[in-house]
């Protein structure tokens, strides 16, 4: 029993990846890829599961997959098609397969009259009119053999054709003109071919009963000339540790750091190395060590990044079950399901999704009635996308529903006393009133609102990931969510600067160029930030310094550098420092757990010297320029004892 213990974690990991394939594959069959390898992957799934369950006892497992494998066999066999009420009723096996899964590890019981009627819905399958079956492909290299046909995983069939018996009751009884092995072998010229379609007069063919011991059997006689059929491996994997992988990514960090502080060390002492000759060995030396942390920090960070798909396939049940409480019609698109991120991200990411797609649902699309008067398709349809932009994931939540209706948002934020009657607001601080807590626009306690918990914690989960959240919203059109996040949370390019006396990091992924300040160039705006005319465009200007409380907005640009800077947005931004102090990699290190939140940092690093600098929230710079800085104990002699405090358990 407890050689079975310490497999069962092994088995529901085994379990979330083939539920994972279950649930591409069923939704490959909905948008039409009715192919066999399609339908085949779904029914494995559900059967490896089942085999699996079987062997740790757990009975009512193994009794909904058996029925579930029954239904999807009626698929496969083609006596019912892929209808839309047919796939209706495997996505939702597919939820409670989900759930007595959980229940198994640990998790709360599957409702069992739930189970129930999944179940009959079933078995109900079986007594709908049979398909017309698919016509049969006169080519033998395009027929395909069932896919439970007693092969084992990975192996060929291989079929060899004889022109003459040559049986021997004595040797090899009931051996007629041909026999049927397995080979664990790639198919080559050199091999024995595959018949696919034996002719009608050929006898029963008998099958090895240990194909594993005969890799590649020498027969005589002539061969049947039928084509190859070439057998792909797949990919050697090994399952890793978690924590192991974390650990490597941590001791990569520290040879970042060690691999900073060695350059700096040789960068001080390099004009009093003898000889010009030794100082060049010693600088080449130096570039291939800093190749090579970064080759090396490149490949843990490739171990790391995962593709974003698991999350967007588990939001499509999200979207079903709250679907189904919402009592509406609605249909999940995902886009840049292949986006990778680091692994951390993905683990932290379902929660804040789960709560915008539900809201999305219950407050942004309209219910039918309404939808079709308004012209609009019955069913609501809602986006969930992924791409890479400016060195940042970004992930949109887009609905087509009736948009923000801000008249009311704005009524209820007064009456919550959240906001003043006489507060100025523009459309995008009325929107952003949805993110504040205890906000809700349901009168009623309902399943899926009214209790003012939820896009406040969302907005709390992206910020503490180090991203932000924004909202674009057109009345009778729709709304678009849109989550700006680091692509990682361990390493990234920085570049160095100085404002009033402080190091800081910029990340380089949003700088756009740098340049030197032109005083011809500058604009000054009456009660505003100044202007910058670059090549025929006005971009507003900020001191990093005054913005973020260092020092006084100063007045004299001579000496100053100029970054151009870019947002999620695409609006670009002059950001003005004292100097430029070069470019490096920097582990990131979180400000808020080792210390605690300040406005216009996202995070904080080590340099080489062992100093501790600030890592900037661009975008948040950008926002909060104009407005009191709250961060006006950093003292321009530098960091306050507090953070000194701080810098020791970074």
């Amino acid at each position: 029993m407890d050689d079975l213990d310490s497999i069962r974690p092994i088995f529901f990991e085994e379990c979330a990846e083939q539920l994972t394939e279950l649930e591409r594959a069923l939704a490959r069959l909905e948008n039409g890829e009715a192919d066999h390898d399609t339908v085949n992957a779904a029914f494995r799934a559900v059967h490896s599961i089942k085999g699996g369950a079987g062997s740790f006892g757990m009975t009512e497992l193994v009794r909904f997959a058996h029925i579930f494998e029954t239904a999807l066999d009626l698929l496969r066999s083609g006596k019912i098609t892929p209808a839309p009420s047919v796939l209706q009723i495997f996505l939702h096996a597919t939820d409670v397969l989900s759930d007595l899964t959980a229940a198994e590890q640990g998790g709360p019981a599957a409702d069992p009259q739930r189970t129930e009627e999944c179940g009959k819905m079933l078995e109900a399958l079986s007594a709908m009119p049979e398909a017309e079956p698919a016509q049969k492909s006169e080519d033998p290299a395009e027929a395909t053999p069932e896919a439970d046909d007693g092969v084992p995983d990975g192996f060929m069939p291989v079929r060899f054709e004889f022109e003459e018996d040559l049986s021997d009751p004595q040797n090899i009884p009931e051996l007629s003109e041909g026999f049927e092995i397995f080979s664990d072998s790639p198919a080559s010229g050199n091999m024995p071919h595959a018949e696919a379609e034996p002719p009608a007069e050929m006898a029963k063919s008998v099958r090895s009963e240990s194909p594993c011991e005969t890799k590649t059997p020498v027969l005589s006689g002539p061969v049947s000339k039928a084509p190859v059929v070439p057998v792909t491996a797949p990919p050697a994997s090994i399952r890793v540790d978690v924590a192991r992988i974390d650990r490597v990514m941590d001791l990569v960090g520290e040879l970042v750091i060690g691999q900073s502080a060695l350059r700096e060390a040789f960068d001080k002492n390099a004009l009093s190395i003898p000889g010009e000759s030794d100082s060049s060995t010693l600088s080449d030396a130096m570039n291939a060590i800093g190749q090579l942390t970064r080759d090396i920090q490149d490949a843990v960070m490739a171990v790391r990044a995962q593709p974003l798909r698991t999350v967007f396939q588990r939001m499509q049940r999200v979207v079903r079950e709250t679907s189904l409480i919402a009592k509406k019609r609605v249909h999940l698109i995902t886009e840049g399901e292949d986006t990778e991120v680091d692994r951390t991200l993905i683990e932290r990411l379902t929660d804040p999704l789960t709560h915008m797609l539900r809201n999305a649902i219950d407050h942004g699309i309209e219910p039918e009635e309404k939808r079709i008067a308004a012209g609009k398709p019955a069913e609501g349809t809602i986006t969930l996308s992924a791409a890479h932009r400016s060195g940042r994931i970004v992930i949109t939540i887009k609905d087509d529903g009736g948009g923000i209706n801000r008249e009311r948002v704005r009524a209820i934020a007064e009456k919550k006393g959240i906001i003043s009657p006489d507060a100025n607001l523009s459309d995008a601080d009325v929107d952003n009133l949805i993110f504040a807590p205890g906000f809700s626009t349901s009168e009623t306690v309902t399943d899926l609102s009214g209790r003012g918990v939820g896009m406040d914690v969302v907005k709390q989960a992206i910020q503490d990931l180090g991203g932000r959240v924004s909202i674009q919203s057109e009345a009778g059109k729709g709304s678009d969510f849109i989550l700006s996040l680091p692509l990682t949370l361990a390493v990234m390019d920085g570049m160095l600067v100085t404002a009033a006396g402080q190091v800081l990091i910029l990340p380089v992924s949003c700088i756009v160029e740098t340049m030197m300040i032109d005083r011809k160039n500058i604009f000054p705006v009456a009660d505003d930030m100044p202007l910058m005319c670059v090549r025929g465009s006005f971009i507003p200007m900020i001191e990093i310094g005054s913005a973020l409380g260092f020092s006084s907005v100063s007045k004299n640009w001579s000496d100053k550098v100029v970054l151009i800077v870019e947002d999620d947005d695409g609006r670009t931004t002059a950001l003005v420092a004292d100097s430029i102090d070069g470019q490096m990699q920097i582990v990131i290190k979180a400000i808020e757990t080792n210390y605690r939140p300040i406005a216009g940092v996202s995070a904080a690093t080590i340099l080489g010297s062992g100093q501790v600098a600030l890592i900037l929230d661009v975008p948040a710079v950008i926002a909060g320029a104009g407005k009191p800085a709250d961060i006006s104990w950093v003292k321009q002699t530098g960091i306050p004892s507090e953070m000194a405090a701080a810098e020791s358990m970074i």
